[in-house]
């Protein structure tokens, strides 16, 4: 009856370098606050980016499917729905880890499978919209707003203002 609430940072023990990037996230998640958009593939976008000094959050973007493994460990060769479930809601959350420091290249690279039904050139690994649970597109499309809601004005895919994808990307998460 007296049952006190749980920590919610405690619900699932996390890896390290995440645990320790939650504290150093960038307040706003403006337009402001993000670098330029090069529409690369994560291993080219690593090579872009210059590191901060060796904060938590650097060890993450230097390796992302590697973060990714941390947070979501497949187990056995062939992962089963519920697998690919929790991976999906683990690029989802590692993406919004990257958002909030900036890296939005990184996470646009993470969830636009997720989000997207079509191939790119810079999304990490083939679609998976079309086979993922309802609930990680609906998070993947609202994670891939933010990713566009911080380009702003600035022109991104398809010749669109950041700000019109969002729009687009929102409505996608909230049919």
């Amino acid at each position: 009856p007296n049952a006190q609430p749980k920590d919610p940072t405690m619900l699932i023990p996390l890896p390290q370098p995440v645990a320790s990037s939650f504290s150093s996230i960038r307040w706003p998640l403006g337009p402001s606050a993000s670098p330029p958009m090069y529409y690369e593939p994560l291993n080219s976008v690593v090579q872009r980016r210059s590191g901060n000094g060796g904060a938590p959050i650097e060890s993450i973007v230097d390796d992302v499917p590697a973060a990714l493994s941390l947070l979501s460990p497949q187990t056995g060769d062939s992962p089963s729905s519920s697998d690919a479930e929790a991976r999906g809601h683990a690029a989802v959350s590692l993406s919004l880890l990257l958002i909030g420091h900036g890296y939005t290249d990184e996470a646009h690279d993470l969830i636009t499978p997720l989000s997207w039904p079509e191939e790119t050139h810079f999304g990490f690994g083939p679609p998976l919209y079309s086979s993922s649970a309802d609930s990680v597109v609906s998070e993947a499309s609202y994670a891939h707003s933010l990713v566009h809601r911080r380009g702003g004005h600035h022109v991104g895919e398809h010749g669109m203002g950041g700000y019109f994808q969002d729009n687009y990307l929102t409505n996608a998460a909230h049919p």
